[in-house]
């Protein structure tokens, strides 16, 4: 018998049942009866919480307030402290004040002199609550509560005796499905992927396993609380592939970006971290996979049949990886340049940084800066004088010149784009302000063809006449301030 039982047991043999005209002290049956007035107790619980055989759970708060409450009430508990205690022996959280109210207001106490009997619960509850699903944690005894190995025992035989066939060839299809997601996409992830023959079988290797993979997790993959006779095969096959293919894929894309980004960092080639990283791409999938059918079921009201969005999904990642395979195999010299795929990189970031203003927006003035101004000279320094494609010679004070000149002309035109879309939607507006930036650069290009003043003040005019415009196109009023209010019309 555990202290919690011990404890409960004596309480109990202290409470009467007022109900009855004999008052004789409670019986397992009786207190189950009382409380089954309340929350849904088997009599039987009883003899399991005072023999130590079964627990309470821990996230069951009702069924604990209600033993109390109803020893309490037949005079089987006194004191809070009382009540604290024989929560605390079954490692609960002790009564907060509101719960003390509940039950007793003569019980209501601060907080903090409760505090020192209070039990830690865990910061993650939802991630405990699973884990104890799995191991049943809240259940052990408290010889195995003694330490750490003796919780590692208790899971162990957990378990050992959920054990079956069924669990156990889960398992295996799972290992099986881990292995060859290694053999089939790890080669791709291994840059650089040089002499030739190694690109290809890489490249054959990725597009059966984008292709193949997912559809294996469709089929080894059960759908949350549906069964397969129960709705069409067709239909619910469908749906699971459609998950599938989503999850797997969509990892599988960034792991293939991030391991460019790896190689062109020159960080030392991953050896066992690509293996185990993988896990992800399958485990997504095989959530997509069991959630999809059960929600569409949700959506449908009980009709299994897939949304016209997830068509269109569907057939966008099978096109993603025709065209992934295709960039790799004819485009590999070109996306191996370090140059040119870190730019390529630092576009993404673009895209993700004006995506980023419609939930969390940066300052418009901060943006311009990023997108206008460090991001295109930071790719055009990579792709001038670092890329192999490039290198650019600069011998002369001229040369460099004329080289500033071409930037300032492309960033300053597409820096007055990204003001104008952030400060001044207009057309009207827009129209005007491009088209004094598009006559300073042909008034720029004509004084430079025909030397009619020196290159370096040349230069120095157009910026300044840029930098003028930008600033006036900033000075427009902001996007969301030339919008009507609500409710009311433009002319009101």
């Amino acid at each position: 018998m555990t202290e919690f039982g011990e404890c409960l047991k004596q309480h109990r043999l202290k409470t009467k049942d007022t109900d009855s005209s004999s008052c004789s002290y409670l019986t397992q049956a009786q207190l189950a009866d009382l409380m089954s007035r309340t929350v849904p107790v088997d009599s039987r619980m009883i003899s399991f919480w005072e023999t130590g055989r079964r627990k309470i759970h821990y996230s069951e708060r009702s069924t604990q307030l209600c033993l109390i409450q109803v020893l309490h009430k037949h005079g089987g508990i006194q004191t809070v402290d009382e009540a604290n205690e024989l929560l605390r022996l079954g490692r609960y959280d002790v009564l907060s004040t509101a719960e003390m109210q509940e039950i007793n207001r003569a019980w209501a106490v601060p907080v903090a002199m409760a505090a020192p009997h209070a039990v830690h619960r865990p910061s993650w509850p939802m991630v405990y609550a699973w884990l104890d699903g799995v191991f049943r944690w809240s259940e052990a005894d408290d010889h195995a509560r003694m330490s750490w190995a003796g919780m590692v025992i208790w899971s162990l035989g957990v378990v050992n005796g959920r054990l079956s066939p069924d669990h156990f060839l889960a398992f295996l299809a799972a290992c099986l499905l881990w292995i060859a997601a290694i053999w089939l996409l790890v080669p791709a992830l291994q840059w650089p992927l040089t002499p030739q023959p190694v690109l290809q079988q890489a490249v054959v290797r990725l597009l059966a396993g984008w292709f193949g993979l997912p559809l294996l997790l469709a089929l080894f993959t059960k759908a949350d609380g549906m069964e397969q006779d129960q709705h069409p095969r067709l239909p619910l096959l469908l749906l699971k592939l459609i998950g599938a293919v989503v999850g797997f894929n969509l990892v599988v894309l960034l792991l293939l970006m991030v391991a460019a980004g790896w190689y062109y960092l020159l960080l030392p080639p991953l050896l066992w971290g690509w293996r185990l990283v993988l896990l992800l791409p399958l485990l997504l999938g095989h959530i997509a996979a069991r959630r999809i059918p059960v929600d569409r079921l949700k959506m449908y009201q009980g009709e299994l049949r897939a949304h016209a969005v997830d068509y269109w999904f569907f057939g966008m990642y099978l096109l993603t990886g025709l065209m992934v395979g295709a960039a790799l195999f004819w485009g590999y010299r070109f996306w191996a340049n370090p140059a040119v795929g870190t730019s390529f990189l630092l576009v993404m970031l673009g895209v993700v940084l004006w995506e980023r203003q419609k939930k969390r927006p940066l300052s418009p003035l901060l943006l311009i800066i990023l997108l206008g101004c460090a991001f295109p000279l930071l790719m055009a320094w990579l792709l001038l004088f670092v890329s192999p494609i490039g290198h650019v010679a600069i011998n002369t004070p001229a040369a460099a010149i004329e080289t500033g000149l071409g930037l300032a002309y492309v960033m300053s035109l597409w820096s007055l784009g990204l003001t104008l879309q952030l400060r001044t939607p207009s057309l009207s507006r827009q129209l005007p302000i491009g088209g004094l930036l598009l006559l300073a650069v042909g008034l720029s290009l004509y004084l430079l063809v025909w030397k009619l003043v020196p290159a370096w003040l040349n230069l120095l005019g157009f910026v300044v006449a840029a930098m003028g415009l930008i600033g006036w196109g900033y000075s427009q009023p902001p996007a969301e301030d030339t919008k009507p209010p609500a409710g009311g019309s433009p002319g009101g």
